[in-house]
């Protein structure tokens, strides 16, 4: 249970992936939906239905959080280097944050948000 909603166990299986693997970025939707068990267009029926967003959303604001701990445990590493260590180009890295935050990787470093 979810408060008073019922979670159907592909979102909760789903969303334990999001914990477990920090490479989830990487992988498409199609192979985490085939290693839940479900098809593609099912599984985003039932997370934006249960959660009220899209997997990708999900998928891209777990790894900002990461990210951006990371920022933080290894100010003498540049924002580059932090984003190929995590398997991502920093434009790419770049595009998250904003999308996810409003704000730069280097903003959130600094510990302010626009």
């Amino acid at each position: 249970m979810f408060g008073n909603v019922q979670i159907h166990p592909a979102v909760l299986r789903f969303l334990q992936l999001l914990d477990d693997d920090p490479e989830l970025h990487k992988t498409p939707l199609n192979a985490i939906a085939r290693r839940l068990g479900v098809s593609t267009s099912h599984l985003q029926h039932l997370v934006r239905r249960d959660l009220g967003a899209t997997c990708r959303q999900l998928i891209r604001s777990r790894c900002v959080e990461r990210l951006s701990r990371l920022l933080h445990e290894h100010p003498d590493q540049t924002i580059s280097e932090i984003a190929y260590q995590q398997g991502l180009e920093p434009q790419k890295m770049y595009r998250h944050f904003n999308a996810v935050l409003g704000a730069n990787p280097s903003t959130v470093r600094k510990g302010r948000r626009n």
